[in-house]
């Protein structure tokens, strides 16, 4: 993951470089990046235009800060004790936090789901959804090795949602309910159908393991 930006402050400075990324994660979250300007930021947080420039080098550094903090607590989220029964239904139950956090900044989801971002906020974004793979599949499913097949296919059954998500935001006669079903229900046939990208030979260790759970 990317460093912060290291900058010597001032308890005054620490604040006002606070203020920034509050403002800038308030703006980015419900209008588009190229529509907020660094006189916005720093208007929204009632610091001098120049401040900015002196606690990141860009608004697009202002805006990997903000991606790294909003990475963070969707992270936090997954991690949420979970206390449904099966692995089903702590997937949705996560899935269902997961989309409300998103619900709160469908402008700057849009925008790193669509590749509009940096290539060091496209990497904070892979990185959580890597972690967030591997959660899924060895603490929800009890799949401790997943192997590199496995791991694609839900990587890739990741892409589906993420898609789905943003199409729950933007139409309304899509559902919460029926994304979190149709989810659920092709992870399952994704573990079920994954032997398909082995190899003849490669098959018997990882059906092994999803046939335990």
């Amino acid at each position: 993951m990317p460093k912060r930006t290291k900058v010597r402050t001032t308890k005054k400075g620490e604040v006002a470089r606070e203020k920034l990324l509050d403002a800038g994660e308030r703006l980015f979250s419900r209008q588009e990046f190229d529509l907020v300007s660094i006189d916005d930021i720093t208007k929204e947080a009632g610091v001098a235009h120049g401040l900015l420039f002196h606690y990141f080098k860009s608004k697009l550094q202002l805006y990997a800060e903000i991606a790294l903090r909003q990475a963070e607590r969707l992270e936090a989220i997954h991690r949420e004790p979970r206390r449904e029964a099966t692995p089903d239904e702590k997937l949705t139950a996560c899935l269902a936090r997961h989309m409300r956090d998103i619900r709160t900044r469908p402008a700057s989801y849009k925008f790193h789901t669509r590749g509009g971002a940096s290539s060091e906020v496209k990497q904070i974004w892979e990185d959580s959804r890597q972690r967030f793979i591997q959660l899924i599949l060895t603490e929800y499913y009890q799949i401790p090795d997943p192997g590199p097949h496995l791991f694609i296919a839900a990587r890739a059954w990741l892409g589906l949602f993420d898609e789905l998500v943003l199409a729950w935001l933007y139409d309304p006669k899509i559902t919460q309910e029926g994304v979190l079903a149709l989810t659920v229900e092709l992870f399952n046939d994704m573990l079920s159908r994954v032997d398909m990208l082995y190899a003849p030979g490669e098959i018997g260790s990882a059906l092994d393991q999803l046939q335990a759970t």
